[in-house]
């Protein structure tokens, strides 16, 4: 798990949310991990 995820994870039970909102939440998290996921293989190719 990472960092991001429980943050975000922890964030969602301290408030609650429509469902579009939290719908673009999870959209906003794929995408950040999915960055993340490239930024690591581009520095192991380094």
């Amino acid at each position: 798990m990472t960092f991001h995820f429980l943050v975000f994870t922890i964030t969602i039970k301290k408030r609650s949310y429509s469902e579009e909102e939290l719908q673009q939440l999870i959209r906003q998290e794929k995408i950040n991990r999915e960055i993340s996921d490239r930024l690591s293989k581009i520095d192991f190719y380094r």
